[in-house]
């Protein structure tokens, strides 16, 4: 490999670009480019480009004011340090077809574009955007720790595909800065599915931050223990306001399941934790939330910051006490079991150590061999083509 040095030799120390620069090949001869701007002032105008294709590092002290275009169409993996605080108003855009690592430290610039023909982006610390982010392909994936916090309060200051099968979006936290009255979209999503979240009516001006987690609700606790609640599905969406806290808001969330498909039940509501309580101890449901489209639930009363995720009741009634004492019947049993063409069972101890685990389930499980105290299920039931998830809570009790 070999570096590219961009200097100037002036009384001044500055390079100004006013036209394109396509920055490939290490000077155009190797297999993998890379830039270093040190010790010298880069200015790029606003008419102009700059195109990397390779890595690029810009080091605490060096001084780069983009008002133009930088773009990272990288063909190898490729590594993008921003270790300065500001890059100027223009914009930044990843087109190449390799996955590329974005190092920041808090970094402004004024819009970014995601436009990965393959390969997606990983970036690790924060980065400040005052215009816009656009979504057109490619994820966005954010470190635990990082951030991505577009500063714009206008509605359309992000774009994506709001649609069933989006390819671009952001894999971490999203933060954006509402208004009341207005809907705001937060484009989210885990690895490789896409798992929207919007804001409408705001009672004042705030940043909101929102983040899909997976496993939100999965296995080991993180589940209402209402027995009234019979299926949950595993993700849900933590929202944090910056300032102020206590803002209320309309909350919608989008009904896809793991595989990119709506979810097809008619009765599931709103489920919402208050901020401090993760295990779900003390949450409520909004009954009332209505379908605004094929993939999208919103809630008819507004609500603050905290955990949210989609749940419903199920026909299917489950035995949830177990008395072990002799004589009563210790088997967790699922009636009419020849019903269905699979059951897959997960059975988690109170402290989220998995106790029991089958991809087959028969009907097997004798309560009796495990200690007193309360257990978490996790059951996927397959019929056909279709399947549904139940999470509960089942007491052991032992003696009379």
């Amino acid at each position: 490999m070999r570096w590219l040095c961009i200097i100037l030799f002036s009384a001044f120390g500055v390079l100004g670009i006013k036209t394109s620069v396509f920055a490939k090949d290490g000077g155009f001869e190797d297999e993998k480019g890379a830039v270093l701007i040190q010790g010298v002032s880069c200015f790029i105008e606003g008419d102009a480009s700059v195109c990397f294709n390779g890595d690029l590092n810009i080091p605490e002290g060096a001084k780069l004011t983009n008002q133009g275009t930088i773009w990272f169409s990288n063909s190898n993996q490729a590594n993008v340090v921003f270790a300065v605080d500001n890059l100027g108003s223009g914009k930044l855009v990843f087109s190449g077809i390799a996955d590329l690592e974005l190092q920041t430290t808090g970094t402004q610039i004024g819009s970014l574009a995601m436009k990965q023909k393959a390969g997606g982006v990983y970036l690790n610390g924060q980065l400040e955007l005052s215009e816009s982010l656009a979504l057109q392909n490619g994820v966005l994936h954010v470190d635990e720790g990082g951030i991505v916090k577009v500063n714009n309060a206008s509605p359309d200051a992000i774009s994506f595909s709001n649609a069933i099968g989006a390819c671009s979006f952001v894999n971490g936290t999203l933060a954006r800065k509402i208004l009341p009255e207005e809907t705001y979209w937060f484009p989210v999503g885990s690895d490789d599915c896409f798992h929207p979240f919007f804001i409408s009516q705001a009672d004042r001006e705030l940043f909101v931050d929102v983040l899909f987690d997976a496993d939100l609700l999965a296995g080991g606790g993180r589940f209402p223990e209402n027995q009234d609640i019979r299926s949950v599905e595993s993700g849900g969406w933590q929202v944090k306001n910056e300032e102020p806290l206590d803002v209320r808001y309309f909350a919608g969330a989008s009904l896809l399941d793991e595989q990119q498909r709506p979810l097809s039940f008619d009765n599931y509501a709103l489920l919402y934790a208050p901020p401090e309580d993760f295990l779900f101890s003390n949450y409520t449901m909004d009954m009332d939330a209505w379908r605004t489209s094929d993939f999208y639930l919103q809630s008819r009363k507004p609500m603050k910051e905290g955990f949210f995720g989609i749940a419903r009741e199920s026909d299917l009634k489950l035995v949830n006490f177990i008395l072990v004492n002799g004589t009563s019947k210790t088997i967790f049993e699922v009636p009419n079991i020849a019903e269905y063409d699979r059951i897959k069972l997960q059975v988690f101890n109170r402290w989220g150590a998995m106790v029991f685990k089958s991809h087959n389930y028969q009907n097997d499980l004798d309560m009796r061999e495990y200690p007193q105290g309360s257990y978490y299920y996790e059951m996927i039931l397959w019929t056909g083509s279709s399947s549904s998830v139940i999470r509960n809570v089942i007491e052991i009790k032992v003696g009379q």
